[in-house]
């Protein structure tokens, strides 16, 4: 309930760990793409402040992060529906763990980086995970067992690959994970004083 959550556009510009602020943490958010003129648009949607950043995306059949009233969820995205306390909502795929189970058919093929959420305790935890990008990383289907194993209720395969990427400070030093260049926008993390 003390957790607060944005979206920092960082405009293909701004390098992702300069968008750590006075945040926790920042990571990289969701899927990017280039539309037919080959300018680079946000596919999925996006949801934060209380603003539509991107509307949702029917064709990405996957899951969408919500944090709303303190509590996190992943829902599927076929059929979501937006509530009206929304604080933050991610558009991305694939799902990768509903109710404690790994999702069938993921891919066992295919290894990458990868960023993923995972919510438990019944919401009342958001947890988020990156792979080294320098390694070669797991499938979808390794990274889902990974997930499942750690606790996660739910998760959800946030975007990946050169976009892993991440920013914290830990001992008073900035700590980078990945290279976090020319992504639209980045979700920062500020935890309530305690």
């Amino acid at each position: 309930s003390g957790l607060r959550a944005e979206v920092v556009d960082l405009q293909y510009r701004t390098a992702l760990a300069d968008a750590l602020g006075d945040g926790d943490l920042v990571v990289n958010g969701g899927y990017w793409g280039y539309a037919n003129d080959m300018k680079r648009v946000l596919i999925g949607l996006v949801h934060a402040g209380g603003k539509q950043l991107s509307p949702l995306r029917k064709a990405l059949d996957g899951g969408v992060l919500v944090l709303a009233g303190g509590v996190a969820s992943i829902e599927p995205s076929r059929g979501y529906q937006r509530a009206a306390d929304v604080d933050l909502a991610v558009q991305c795929s694939p799902r990768l763990v509903a109710e404690r189970s790994v999702i069938p058919k993921l891919k066992e093929q295919g290894r990458a980086a990868r960023t993923g959420a995972c919510v438990r305790d019944g919401g009342r935890t958001l947890e988020l995970y990156l792979t080294e990008p320098r390694d070669l990383g797991p499938s979808l289907a390794d990274f889902a067992r990974f997930l499942l194993a750690q606790g996660c209720e739910y998760a959800l395969n946030l975007d990946g690959g050169p976009s892993t990427a991440a920013a914290y400070r830990e001992h008073g030093q900035l700590v980078r994970v990945g290279a976090g260049r020319e992504l639209p926008y980045a979700l920062r993390f500020k935890l309530a004083t305690r």
